[in-house]
């Protein structure tokens, strides 16, 4: 009977999850006609390449080549993995996100209670994970998110264990989780290298040393695997995204040692990781008679800051979820006493200045976490059924039209390749290192655009125009053919089609047309008016 009271407040936040989970699943379903699809594209691109891993032995978006765009090469493996035993399947992806979750649910109940938090502590501290992360949108990204979560916390929880407890045997559950952690995300870097400084001002030098060596043995292994087929060091996509060093001038230079983060930390879009750092802060200055738990909570705090510094934010919730999620158990634990008595005060007869003080500080500090969690969890249909309308039918459009092997150059690849047997050319460069490089070196224009889509031998081009603009623009021997366009709900947006020659074109509107009647009422389909031209060709003007 103790057992199952103590296991209680897990118990009840795991239901609660779940049936939220599965309500939120179900309308996804329904709005996608009966079919699961995911919030973002880029989950697509791990199927991808699990999915070439386990029939092919290729680790890459197709079959054909190589290509180094997951910063997560553990989820990408699990994928692989599984694919292998159970066969390719779009709901794997989901099941694997849905069990992280709970494991990182559970894993929150033991540190909130590793902190001294009671029954109704670690019950908040799980729902918050639930709602605040927020766990059920970024498990709609089919992305290794949830894991990411998972190691986060359980690297945490170790760091708890070895600051109060320092003895040998309790830093390799510290190591292996850090080695984890950084397989499954390489932010996860941000979250070692404060808390391994934690161990350096704790004089365990070799501890420190230990635990940032083997966080870097995936960056290492994944390194020299990608080097060795012709590609960076880093992963396409965080070389394209991560924000290096770039110093010009003393502005750069103080933006480079730290001022991006603290700007940043300021903006609006990451008000809430500005209200977690005030709580850390404010924790760590009432527990400074426990030294190594307020060196813990600055080490937090630290990694906000290196991820704001370093990475980015947003994208459907999912890259700051996992400091969020750590940093949610700590602060139930600091302020959920203060939060207890400020709520009993709000029920007695205190004067009307004062209630309407304590009130707003209250509101001050949730009101970014609330906002989070109720504009995430309205976006999971809309963001699914937009996936489900643009890149599925893509996807769908070009398994079905197009034989095997044909050439396509894209801007967002993830559905395409994972649906279809395809020769990619991806013109954003996340799975294309030659046009990652061009970009990185500031020559990519419509004249090297142009010669990639030559040298491809490209069949079709299938980009979100705006995307493609200026100097950067798809070169004039681009025949446009027709638009897909989204014009209601959501982010309404143009999906264009183009070809490299008139004849390609004429059989682009051609297979363009057979495919209509499978389109979804809601997406309107554009054709641009055609001309004879001298020699009878049809002739396509440009939008």
């Amino acid at each position: 009977m103790q057992k199952l009271r103590e296991n209680m407040p897990f118990a009840v936040v795991a239901i609660i999850f779940m049936a939220t989970l599965s309500l939120v699943t179900l309308a996804s379903v329904r709005a996608n006609d009966g079919r699961l699809v995911y919030t973002l594209d880029d989950p697509y691109i791990h199927m991808a390449i699990a999915k070439n891993v386990a029939t092919h032995g290729v680790f890459g978006v197709t079959r054909l080549e190589f290509s180094s765009c997951t910063s997560s090469p553990l989820w990408t493996v699990l994928l692989a993995v599984s694919y292998t035993l159970f066969g390719v399947s779009d709901w794997l992806p989901g099941v694997w996100a849905t069990l992280f979750a709970l494991a990182a649910l559970y894993a929150t109940d033991a540190l909130a209670r590793r902190l001294g938090a009671g029954l109704w502590g670690r019950l908040f501290a799980g729902l918050s994970v639930v709602y605040f992360a927020p766990l059920v949108p970024i498990i709609s990204t089919g992305m290794e998110h949830t894991m990411h979560v998972f190691f986060g916390i359980t690297l945490v929880g170790a760091s708890v264990s070895f600051t109060l407890d320092p003895k040998s045997k309790r830093l390799a559950p510290v190591c292996i989780a850090g080695f984890l952690a950084v397989a499954a995300r390489y932010e996860s870097l941000f979250l070692v290298a404060p808390l391994a400084l934690l161990l350096v001002f704790m004089k365990q030098w070799r501890g420190a040393v230990r635990l940032f060596v083997t966080a870097m043995l995936p960056v290492i292994v994944y390194g020299v695997f990608s080097l060795s087929h012709g590609a960076y060091f880093l992963p396409n996509s965080l070389m394209m995204k991560g924000n290096f060093p770039d110093i010009s001038g003393f502005r750069s230079l103080i933006m480079a040692l730290g001022g991006r983060g603290f700007v940043r930390l300021t903006a609006d879009s990451n008000r809430h990781l500005m209200m977690i750092g005030i709580l850390l802060l404010l924790g760590a200055a009432r527990s400074l008679r426990r030294v190594p738990l307020s060196f813990l909570h600055l080490s937090l705090v630290g990694a906000i800051w290196l991820h704001l510094q370093f990475a980015a934010t947003g994208w459907f919730y999912r890259y700051e979820a996992y400091l969020v999620a750590i940093s949610l158990p700590f602060i139930v634990v600091l302020h959920f006493e203060a939060l207890s008595q400020l709520g009993a005060l709000l029920l007695t007869r205190q004067k009307v200045l004062h209630r309407i003080a304590l009130w707003g500080c209250a509101l001050l500090f949730l009101c970014p976490l609330l906002r989070r969690a109720r504009v995430s969890m309205g976006e999971v249909v809309p963001a699914s059924n937009h996936i489900y309308r643009q890149q599925f039918h893509m996807a769908d459009f070009v398994r079905t039209m197009y034989p095997s092997g044909v050439r396509i150059a894209l801007n967002d690849l993830g559905a395409v390749t994972y649906y279809a047997d395809v020769d990619v050319l991806d013109l954003w460069g996340l799975g294309t290192v030659e046009v990652t490089r061009a970009k990185r070196s500031g020559n990519y224009n419509s004249a090297v655009i142009e010669e990639f889509l030559t040298d491809h031998e490209t069949d079709v081009v299938i980009v979100y125009p705006h995307w493609f603009q200026g100097t950067q623009s798809l070169p004039k021997s681009a025949v446009w053919v027709a638009n897909w366009v989204m014009r209601d709900h959501y982010h309404g947006k143009t999906v264009s089609f183009y070809s490299m020659s008139q004849k390609g074109a004429r059989d682009l509107e051609e297979r363009l047309r057979r495919y209509e009647d499978r389109l979804p009422t809601s997406v309107e389909v554009d054709y641009e008016i055609t001309e004879q031209g001298t020699e009878g060709d049809a002739v396509k003007r440009a939008p």
